[in-house]
């Protein structure tokens, strides 16, 4: 919109004059310069600085008949010279004038007022950061009629931004159409603070999907471009939120946030597909990246409350995934100084409940409950939409219909409109047909609106309806020249290149609204129903069908579309391939430790597996061994055995008792019985699967190795370490024959024997494995990963048991180390190897250190897992034996309390934790001479012993 004026060369250097309003003004001038500015500024190689002022200049040719240019000249373009030339790197300045208007949309520093040549005084300056990070809501035509009270409250719930502090969580509770949305879209207007959206997947519930929506939106992804270029624009967005923090006045804050960032970067980055090779995320093992996600996710917002208070607005938490309920939990622990604020819209359960995140009991909640408007409100909005006053007659006929409700309200407007079912008569709108002419429901007053669409619009919308409430332009081009290639018969009338136009005037036709230029949402979820359910069941198959073709077609190398896929072809009964992608969704989650969901995809490929190829088939087999490994990597044990039993009868009917498939459901089954305590008969079932694999694959095969590895755990846990060391020595043979000597894989077999000599108590022996290992992994992997971390862990803890606590100190703090740069400071790892540090200050009898870093420890584990978590009530137990070296009987006997209060409320009363803390009570009373308290706690003992046996 903007008039590319001249380029000027100059002992000054280069420079652009760009007018906006001059020779013509389109309007929206403000918001034009600057996204010209922030465009111009997203290019590296640019490097150009930027002056933006307004003002009164004066306009017109000069020069001469034979050549002459339109330019414009004065003081306010003088201005925007002597900003552009101030700074040596690429920046952009504002004047006052520009900055009273755009504020509110754009993050603008405030500098201090300077010279500048040719202008008098200090002139205010202002350096813009960006545009602000709300992403669109809905959105809404007309005012909002009838919520002044709510809005009042809502104003008074985000206070506590205002003050740099963490308001907690406001939920806003109310029907489909009651007005959520629109009620925090006028919030967020008036009160002009920066809000991310997190939307909810309604369909699927994909984990993390209100995160990875909000940050494929935030660093403008877009599945168009190249990974590289993906890569390249999340990097360019990041440095710039890393730019906001180095501006902070806070030094602690600062290099503490900035630190954060960098350390998290590819682990947000792999939220939305993007990986790097060696990074972080790259490096930590599968089943640390769950919480290492969480976490990053915290720090990442931590990181914008520093920059800007934040609103935080999930809508639609009914349908909020576990791994996202899981994210807020820790998300709101320990953040009292964050000014960040959670707005959650909710619909009522079926039952009639209202839904909550799971917070902790001391997070500060409020919430507001939006009911139908009155009789005088809903004749306020009516009069509001239709743009004239209606009569009694009508309006109380608009009321009676659409019960209140504001949304009814407005599309029952719509429809009386677009079908000139009302006319304006003495001034007052009045209804001209019969009441029994006009659809009884919302939902055929939606379908009416839709069907009396032309009928192009009308088939981009349904065809749109399949792809859910929201839908990429993309997706919706592939799939209709998929349809016209696929289905010619189908009646289409589309044409590829029309899909934009169509899009565009089905958003004036206010059926959806755009996230971005490539993304839509349906206005509300009423409309997208409609216009799906107004489509013959074989039609909507044929759709599904092609829309899972699509996605594929698109996203072939993209993990994260099976759910979606598999969601296609369920609905389109295509079942060979909703087996195929169920299944790939099924490990994508189990791999991603996203368990909920990948049970959930093994639960649907086992039903489609049973159903379509019958029970004795492989793939069924396979069904039901997917469903046992999730099941046991969530200790799920004796449902993990139930399954890998029935793949093992499957696999043993058609296979034979020889054949290495059957050997891997052996091992299945003996991992069962091992975790469950079982060693004689997980003992057996390895055994089993060792022949199996000696014979159908040979001696050195890894697989053969990792039964001799399994063999040799079950041997030490039975005390048989002699038969152990022998397998354990045949696994590290056969890695050395097939890998090398330099393999990771190689460096852990010798961890696992030295955790074997460990376990003898043949320290040196351990020592001396542990290091080989040491050497291996710090060549094979480097000093910095997380591997290395635990070999390290491990020799500190062989130097404490030898009694050499200094040398232990020095092993472990390197542990520590690795694990803060690649865990972060709020990591469980982190917190063991602080709790590891604490225990060899306390055999060392330094108490104070040992104090200060049980002291870490417990505050990491409170807001990773709660107050009431038993890994809380280990970290208080190790505190009070500390306590009671000092002799502090009191502060030993509170935190035993707490400690076994939590034991026995989350694990039971005869659990192992809970004896141990039970005698630790008796010690400390002994010590501090109680005796009749020391007493008491012994006959509880008693009783507890009697009760188990």
């Amino acid at each position: 919109g903007g008039y590319f004026n001249k380029i000027d060369f100059s002992d000054k250097g280069w420079i652009m004059l760009v007018l906006f309003g001059a020779p013509i003004n389109p309007g929206n001038l403000y918001n034009r310069a600057l996204e010209f500015a922030t465009a111009a500024m997203d290019i590296p190689e640019l490097r150009v600085r930027i002056g933006l002022t307004y003002g009164t200049a004066f306009t017109g040719f000069v020069g001469s008949e034979l050549r002459s240019e339109y330019t414009a000249v004065g003081s306010v373009v003088n201005l925007s010279a002597r900003f552009a030339q101030n700074k040596t790197r690429a920046v952009t300045y504002l004047d006052q004038p520009i900055y009273r208007q755009i504020h509110s949309n754009y993050r603008v520093f405030e500098l201090k007022p300077r010279k500048f040549k040719g202008f008098e005084g200090k002139t205010p300056v202002y350096r813009l950061i960006g545009k602000k990070d709300s992403l669109q809501i809905s959105s809404f035509e007309g005012r909002m009629v009838g919520r002044d009270p709510e809005l009042d409250l809502l104003a008074e719930f985000i206070q506590p931004l205002r003050k740099g502090k963490f308001g907690g969580i406001v939920y806003v509770y109310g029907n489909p159409g009651i007005g959520k949305s629109r009620l925090v879209h006028e919030l967020i207007g008036r009160q002009e603070l920066t809000t991310l959206i997190l939307r909810t997947d309604s369909v699927l519930k994909k984990p993390l999907n209100p995160f990875t929506y909000f940050f494929n939106h935030y660093f403008k992804q877009s599945e168009e471009s190249s990974p590289e270029g993906r890569k390249a624009r999340f990097k360019t967005i990041y440095q710039k939120l890393i730019g906001r923090i180095v501006s902070l006045s806070d030094a602690g804050k600062r290099v503490k946030a900035i630190k954060e960032l960098n350390r998290i970067e590819s682990i947000i980055g792999s939220m939305i597909g993007l990986f790097w090779d060696g990074s972080v995320y790259d490096i930590i093992a599968s089943q640390d990246r769950a919480v290492a996600t969480q976490l990053a996710i915290k720090e990442f917002f931590i990181a914008l409350s520093l920059t800007e208070p934040i609103i935080l607005l999930i809508e639609d938490i009914q349908w909020l995934d576990n791994e996202s309920l899981a994210v807020f939990e820790i998300l709101t622990r320990r953040i009292e100084d964050c000014p960040l604020i959670i707005l959650a819209c909710s619909r009522f359960n079926d039952d009639g409940s209202r839904p909550e995140l799971r917070l902790d009991e001391d997070v500060l909640r409020h919430s507001i409950t939006l009911n139908v408007l009155s009789g005088d409100y809903t004749r306020a909005l009516i009069e509001d939409r239709l743009g004239n006053k209606v009569d009694s007659e009508l309006a109380e006929h608009i009321k009676i219909r659409t019960e209140g409700n504001p949304f009814y309200t407005e599309q029952f407007c719509l429809f009386l409109q677009e079908n000139v079912l009302i006319k304006v008569q003495e001034g007052q709108y009045r209804l001209i047909t019969e009441l029994t002419d006009i659809p009884s429901d919302i939902s055929m007053i939606l379908i009416s609106r839709i069907d009396r669409l032309s009928l192009e619009l009308k088939e981009t919308v349904q065809i749109a309806s399949v792809l859910g409430r929201e839908f990429e332009v993309q997706v919706l081009a592939a799939l209709i020249r998929l349809l016209h290639r696929v289905m010619p018969d189908a009646g289409t009338s589309l044409k590829d290149r029309e899909i934009p136009q169509l899009i565009l005037q089905v958003e004036d036709e206010g059926i959806w609204a755009a996230l971005t230029e490539l993304e839509y949402i349906f206005n509300h979820t009423l409309l997208r129903d409609a216009a799906y359910d107004m489509q013959l069941r074989d039609r909507l198959r044929g759709l599904h069908r092609l829309a899972g073709d699509a996605i594929i077609s698109l996203y072939p190398d993209n993990k994260a579309i099976y759910a979606d896929c598999a969601h296609h072809y369920e609905l389109a009964k295509e079942w060979e391939k909703a087996r195929e992608y169920c299944h790939k969704a099924g490990d994508y989650f189990h791999e991603s430790l996203q368990y909920d969901e990948a049970l959930a995809y093994r639960q649907k490929t086992l039903s489609i597996s049973r159903k379509t190829l019958g029970e004795k088939h492989l793939d069924t087999a396979q069904a039901y061994d997917g469903f046992g490994d999730v099941h046991s990597d969530m200790g799920n044990f004796d449902a993990a055995l139930a399954y890998h039993e029935k793949a093992l009868a499957i696999r043993k009917k058609l296979l034979g008792k020889k054949h290495w498939e059957t050997a891997a459901s052996y091992n299945n089954i003996g991992r069962d019985h091992l975790e469950k305590g079982d060693y004689e008969t997980a003992l057996n079932f390895y055994e089993k699967a060792l022949a199996i694999q000696k014979e159908a694959l040979g001696e050195n095969n890894k697989d053969t190795a990792i039964s001799y590895n399994n063999i040799g755990d079950v041997y030490c846990y039975i005390g048989k370490y002699d038969k152990a060391f022998t397998c354990l020595e045949k696994a590290l043979a056969v890695y050395i024959e097939l890998l090398g000597e330099k393999h990771p894989e190689t460096a852990i077999s010798y961890n696992n024997i030295g955790a074997a000599h460990s376990k003898t108590g043949n320290h040196d022996q351990a020592l001396a494995y542990y290091e080989k290992g040491l050497v291996m992994l710090r060549e094979s992997l480097g000093d910095k990963h997380p591997d290395t971390a635990t070999v390290y862990n491990n020799i500190g803890l062989i130097h404490a048991f030898k009694g050499s606590y200094e040398e232990a100190l020095t092993y472990l703090e390197k542990a520590l180390t690795i694990q803060k740069d690649i865990f972060g400071e709020k990591h469980p790892s982190t917190a063991t190897s602080y709790n590891n540090i604490g225990s060899v200050h306390r055999r060392n009898d330094d108490n104070n250190m040992a104090l200060a870093y049980y002291e870490k420890a417990l505050a990491i584990k409170i807001e990773l897992l709660g107050e009431k978590h038993p890994g809380t009530a280990i970290t208080l137990g190790n505190l009070a034996l500390v306590r009671v070296s000092q002799q502090k009987y009191k502060d030993a006997e509170q935190l035993l309390s707490q400690a076994l209060a939590i034991f026995v409320n989350s694990l039971g009363e005869s659990h192992p934790h809970t004896i141990t803390t039970l005698t630790r009570m008796v010690a400390m009373y002994e010590k501090a001479g109680n005796e009749t308290e020391a007493e008491r706690i012994r006959k509880q003992l008693e009783v507890v012993e009697r009760e188990k046996h």
